[in-house]
Protein backbone atom coordinates (compact mmCIF):
# COMPACT_ATOMS: atom_id res chain seq x y z
CA UNK A 1 0.00 0.00 0.00
CA UNK A 2 1.37 3.44 -0.96
CA UNK A 3 2.25 5.76 1.91
CA UNK A 4 0.18 8.93 1.96
CA UNK A 5 2.30 11.97 1.18
CA UNK A 6 0.61 14.32 3.63
CA UNK A 7 2.55 17.41 2.50
CA UNK A 8 1.44 17.02 -1.10
CA UNK A 9 -2.11 16.25 0.05
CA UNK A 10 -2.16 19.40 2.16
CA UNK A 11 -0.79 21.60 -0.60
CA UNK A 12 -3.33 20.22 -3.07
CA UNK A 13 -6.15 20.78 -0.57
CA UNK A 14 -5.06 24.41 -0.09
CA UNK A 15 -4.99 24.88 -3.86
CA UNK A 16 -8.52 23.48 -4.10
CA UNK A 17 -9.72 25.85 -1.39
CA UNK A 18 -8.12 28.74 -3.26
CA UNK A 19 -10.01 27.59 -6.38
CA UNK A 20 -13.21 27.18 -4.29
CA UNK A 21 -13.39 23.49 -5.18
CA UNK A 22 -14.86 22.68 -1.79
CA UNK A 23 -15.78 19.05 -2.42
CA UNK A 24 -12.34 18.03 -3.66
CA UNK A 25 -10.64 19.91 -0.85
CA UNK A 26 -12.92 18.18 1.65
CA UNK A 27 -12.00 14.74 0.34
CA UNK A 28 -8.29 15.51 0.50
CA UNK A 29 -8.56 16.82 4.05
CA UNK A 30 -10.63 13.85 5.18
CA UNK A 31 -7.76 11.64 4.10
CA UNK A 32 -5.44 13.60 6.40
CA UNK A 33 -7.71 13.41 9.43
CA UNK A 34 -6.52 11.14 12.18
CA UNK A 35 -2.92 10.82 11.03
CA UNK A 36 -0.99 10.51 14.27
CA UNK A 37 1.96 12.65 13.18
CA UNK A 38 -0.12 15.72 12.22
CA UNK A 39 -1.54 18.53 14.33
CA UNK A 40 -5.32 18.08 14.04
CA UNK A 41 -6.15 21.78 14.49
CA UNK A 42 -5.25 23.19 11.03
CA UNK A 43 -6.78 20.16 9.31
CA UNK A 44 -10.06 20.50 11.24
CA UNK A 45 -10.06 24.25 10.65
CA UNK A 46 -9.68 23.88 6.87
CA UNK A 47 -12.11 20.97 6.68
CA UNK A 48 -14.76 22.84 8.70
CA UNK A 49 -14.39 25.78 6.31
CA UNK A 50 -15.03 23.53 3.30
CA UNK A 51 -18.06 22.00 5.00
CA UNK A 52 -19.50 25.41 5.90
CA UNK A 53 -19.15 26.52 2.28
CA UNK A 54 -21.20 23.46 1.28
CA UNK A 55 -23.83 24.11 3.99
CA UNK A 56 -22.82 20.86 5.73
CA UNK A 57 -23.44 22.35 9.15
CA UNK A 58 -23.71 19.18 11.22
CA UNK A 59 -20.64 17.69 9.53
CA UNK A 60 -18.80 20.91 10.34
CA UNK A 61 -19.71 20.59 14.03
CA UNK A 62 -18.60 16.96 14.02
CA UNK A 63 -15.26 18.01 12.53
CA UNK A 64 -14.73 20.77 15.08
CA UNK A 65 -15.85 18.93 18.22
CA UNK A 66 -12.54 17.06 18.88
CA UNK A 67 -10.43 20.24 18.66
CA UNK A 68 -12.58 22.92 20.31
CA UNK A 69 -10.62 22.53 23.56
CA UNK A 70 -7.28 21.66 21.98
CA UNK A 71 -4.35 23.60 23.49
CA UNK A 72 -3.38 24.81 20.01
CA UNK A 73 -6.87 26.04 19.16
CA UNK A 74 -7.47 29.56 17.87
CA UNK A 75 -10.59 31.70 17.81
CA UNK A 76 -11.60 30.70 14.28
CA UNK A 77 -12.60 27.24 15.51
CA UNK A 78 -15.21 28.65 17.91
CA UNK A 79 -16.24 31.19 15.26
CA UNK A 80 -16.88 28.42 12.75
CA UNK A 81 -18.88 26.52 15.35
CA UNK A 82 -21.01 29.65 15.71
CA UNK A 83 -21.49 29.77 11.94
CA UNK A 84 -22.53 26.12 11.87
CA UNK A 85 -25.05 26.50 14.69
CA UNK A 86 -26.45 29.60 12.99
CA UNK A 87 -26.81 27.61 9.78
CA UNK A 88 -28.80 25.02 11.71
CA UNK A 89 -31.04 27.75 13.11
CA UNK A 90 -29.81 27.17 16.68
CA UNK A 91 -29.22 30.81 17.50
CA UNK A 92 -28.57 30.44 21.23
CA UNK A 93 -25.78 27.97 20.49
CA UNK A 94 -24.47 30.31 17.78
CA UNK A 95 -24.36 33.21 20.26
CA UNK A 96 -22.47 31.12 22.79
CA UNK A 97 -19.81 30.10 20.30
CA UNK A 98 -19.33 33.60 18.89
CA UNK A 99 -18.86 34.76 22.50
CA UNK A 100 -16.39 31.91 22.98
CA UNK A 101 -14.48 33.08 19.90
CA UNK A 102 -14.22 36.50 21.55
CA UNK A 103 -13.05 34.87 24.79
CA UNK A 104 -10.47 33.02 22.69
CA UNK A 105 -9.16 36.37 21.48
CA UNK A 106 -10.97 37.00 18.19
CA UNK A 107 -9.37 39.86 16.28
CA UNK A 108 -11.86 39.60 13.41
CA UNK A 109 -14.68 42.13 12.95
CA UNK A 110 -16.70 39.28 11.43
CA UNK A 111 -17.04 37.59 14.84
CA UNK A 112 -18.38 40.75 16.46
CA UNK A 113 -20.59 41.55 13.47
CA UNK A 114 -22.17 38.09 13.43
CA UNK A 115 -22.86 38.31 17.15
CA UNK A 116 -24.37 41.79 16.86
CA UNK A 117 -26.66 40.58 14.09
CA UNK A 118 -27.98 37.94 16.49
CA UNK A 119 -28.37 40.49 19.28
CA UNK A 120 -30.73 42.94 17.59
CA UNK A 121 -32.49 43.61 20.92
CA UNK A 122 -29.24 43.97 22.85
CA UNK A 123 -27.01 45.86 20.44
CA UNK A 124 -26.37 48.76 22.78
CA UNK A 125 -25.70 46.45 25.73
CA UNK A 126 -23.10 44.61 23.65
CA UNK A 127 -21.23 47.66 22.42
CA UNK A 128 -21.22 49.28 25.87
CA UNK A 129 -19.82 46.05 27.31
CA UNK A 130 -17.09 45.91 24.66
CA UNK A 131 -16.28 49.57 25.18
CA UNK A 132 -15.66 48.97 28.89
CA UNK A 133 -13.87 45.66 28.46
CA UNK A 134 -11.83 46.25 25.30
CA UNK A 135 -11.43 50.00 25.00
CA UNK A 136 -12.37 52.41 22.23
CA UNK A 137 -9.52 52.48 19.73
CA UNK A 138 -10.95 52.99 16.20
CA UNK A 139 -8.76 50.12 14.99
CA UNK A 140 -10.40 47.52 17.24
CA UNK A 141 -12.38 44.69 15.64
CA UNK A 142 -15.57 45.40 17.60
CA UNK A 143 -15.57 49.03 16.49
CA UNK A 144 -15.30 48.02 12.82
CA UNK A 145 -18.16 45.56 13.35
CA UNK A 146 -20.36 48.15 15.06
CA UNK A 147 -19.79 50.60 12.22
CA UNK A 148 -20.69 47.97 9.64
CA UNK A 149 -23.86 46.93 11.45
CA UNK A 150 -24.94 50.55 11.93
CA UNK A 151 -24.53 51.29 8.21
CA UNK A 152 -26.01 48.01 6.92
CA UNK A 153 -29.04 48.10 9.21
CA UNK A 154 -29.51 51.89 9.21
CA UNK A 155 -29.32 51.73 13.01
CA UNK A 156 -29.48 55.41 13.93
CA UNK A 157 -29.23 54.76 17.67
CA UNK A 158 -25.99 52.83 17.19
CA UNK A 159 -24.69 55.43 14.71
CA UNK A 160 -25.40 58.23 17.19
CA UNK A 161 -23.66 56.31 19.96
CA UNK A 162 -20.59 55.75 17.77
CA UNK A 163 -20.52 59.45 16.98
CA UNK A 164 -20.75 60.33 20.68
CA UNK A 165 -17.83 57.99 21.38
CA UNK A 166 -15.85 59.60 18.52
CA UNK A 167 -15.80 56.23 16.71
CA UNK A 168 -17.98 57.04 13.70
CA UNK A 169 -16.52 56.66 10.21
CA UNK A 170 -17.77 58.39 7.06
CA UNK A 171 -20.52 55.80 6.40
CA UNK A 172 -21.90 56.19 9.92
CA UNK A 173 -21.71 59.98 9.70
CA UNK A 174 -23.56 59.89 6.39
CA UNK A 175 -26.30 57.78 7.98
CA UNK A 176 -26.73 60.35 10.74
CA UNK A 177 -26.91 63.25 8.29
CA UNK A 178 -29.46 61.47 6.10
CA UNK A 179 -31.62 60.61 9.10
CA UNK A 180 -31.63 64.20 10.29
CA UNK A 181 -32.52 65.45 6.83
CA UNK A 182 -35.40 62.98 6.69
CA UNK A 183 -36.74 64.54 9.86
CA UNK A 184 -37.14 67.92 8.12
CA UNK A 185 -40.70 69.10 7.64
CA UNK A 186 -40.64 69.29 3.85
CA UNK A 187 -44.21 70.67 3.80
CA UNK A 188 -42.72 73.99 4.93
CA UNK A 189 -40.65 74.10 1.75
CA UNK A 190 -43.63 73.16 -0.43
CA UNK A 191 -45.85 75.85 1.12
CA UNK A 192 -43.41 78.70 0.59
CA UNK A 193 -43.95 81.26 -2.15
CA UNK A 194 -42.44 79.59 -5.21
CA UNK A 195 -41.83 82.69 -7.29
CA UNK A 196 -38.16 81.97 -7.87
CA UNK A 197 -38.54 78.19 -8.25
CA UNK A 198 -35.74 77.41 -5.78
CA UNK A 199 -38.06 75.30 -3.64
CA UNK A 200 -38.73 72.86 -6.48
CA UNK A 201 -35.03 72.69 -7.26
CA UNK A 202 -34.26 71.91 -3.62
CA UNK A 203 -36.97 69.24 -3.41
CA UNK A 204 -35.74 67.70 -6.66
CA UNK A 205 -32.20 67.54 -5.32
CA UNK A 206 -33.38 66.01 -2.04
CA UNK A 207 -35.34 63.48 -4.06
CA UNK A 208 -32.25 62.47 -6.03
CA UNK A 209 -30.50 61.94 -2.71
CA UNK A 210 -33.49 59.85 -1.56
CA UNK A 211 -34.14 62.34 1.22
CA UNK A 212 -37.59 63.38 0.01
CA UNK A 213 -40.55 61.45 -1.44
Amino acid sequence: MAVLNWAEHWEEAMACIEARDWHKAEQLLLALQGLANLNPVPIADALAYCQLEQAQYQACLNTLEPVLEHPDRHFWLAHKAGDAWRGLGELEHARWWYEQAIRDGSSSPITYRNLLQLEADRTMDCVNHWLIRLGSSPELAWVAAAREVAALQADVELATWLHQQQLADSAVQQLMVEQRLRQLDLSVIRDLNNQDGWQNALLERLGRLKLAP
